[in-house]
């Protein structure tokens, strides 16, 4: 048997323990689940009888335990079970919080940037607008434990179920983005001198930044992609460095900006975004492959690798 053939037994076996354990009034199923940019885990999704939600547990690291004879069966079993009870818990507030009435929806609406091509089969089930070769996609922030944040994609099913346009969406996502997770723009130099400070490492810190990289995203640092759609803060950048720019995709969560600069090509920039996407990064982080210019003339942005 193979590795994943392998995962898949075990699966299978937790599967028959927890089911034994709820008296059958929970039933278990293995099933894989598409995650952005197409990429596929397999876990084990957990429904009980009158429950509104069916969590799916992803157990590679257990499996690994349980290979290695750190953990039985049996005891993951045993916290499967009360993870599940957790998780179900949890998800019974989160539905209660989440009403489908558009002036209250609203207020929790924001968007993200995502490859377009990577995610077709998931564009065609949700509302989105092209960006190049990306789509702003939009999802609802849910509060979890403490300062944990939850995101609920939105579909088609729920802008209908809403009675919502997509512009209208698109408008109430804008503005809570500009409002709650404004754009964050730093210097390369001054933010690794921050992260060095962190881990005890002196990094020489620059007060001029430029001609060095900058690091655009937003105040959470989450999805902070999307920044490179608001035209504003391009437009000030580039009038700020009197020139046009480079961006790079660094992740789904920030971009890197480059001022243009005779001493580097678009084919050294590429060949380092591809790098780093494909040995750097979890395939779920990637944004892109592309670079982008920004022009200071014409004020457009467009992709050029």
């Amino acid at each position: 048997m193979n590795k994943e053939k392998d995962y898949i037994h075990f699966l299978t076996e937790l599967k028959v323990r927890v089911e034994a354990y709820f008296d059958g009034k929970v039933t278990g199923e293995v099933c894989t689940s598409v995650k952005n940019n197409g990429v596929t885990v397999t876990g084990l999704l957990l429904k009980g009888e009158n429950e509104r939600v069916a969590p799916n547990f992803y157990l590679e690291n257990q499996y690994v335990e349980w290979m290695r004879g750190i953990q039985t069966l049996e005891e993951i079993c045993n916290r499967l079970c009360n993870s599940y009870r957790d998780e179900v818990e949890k998800s019974r507030s989160l539905l209660t919080e989440i009403k489908f009435e558009w002036e209250e929806f609203r207020r929790k609406v924001f968007m993200r940037l995502i490859n377009k091509e990577r995610n077709a089969n998931q564009l065609e089930t949700v509302p989105y607008k092209d960006f190049m070769d990306l789509a702003i996609v939009y999802y609802y922030s849910v509060n979890l434990d403490g300062d944990a944040q939850g995101t609920l994609i939105i579909t088609n099913e729920h802008l209908e179920l809403l009675g919502v346009s997509e512009e209208e969406l698109h408008q109430a996502a804008e503005s809570n983005c500009q409002r709650y997770q404004p754009v964050k723009l730093r210097c390369m130099q001054d933010l690794l001198y921050d992260l060095g400070r962190k881990v005890g490492v002196e990094i020489y810190e620059s007060k001029e930044c430029y001609p060095y990289m900058f690091v655009l995203t937003n105040t959470k640092g989450m999805f902070g992609s999307v920044s490179m759609t608001c035209d504003v803060e391009l437009e000030c950048f580039a009038k700020r460095i009197g020139k046009g720019f480079y961006i790079l995709p660094s992740s789904v969560h920030e971009v890197i900006l480059v001022p243009e600069n005779k001493d580097f090509s678009i084919e050294y920039f590429a060949s380092m975004v591809r790098e780093i996407n494909e040995t750097q990064l979890d395939p779920t982080e990637v944004l892109s492959d592309s670079i982008y210019f920004y022009d200071k003339e014409t004020l457009t942005l467009r992709r050029v690798a």
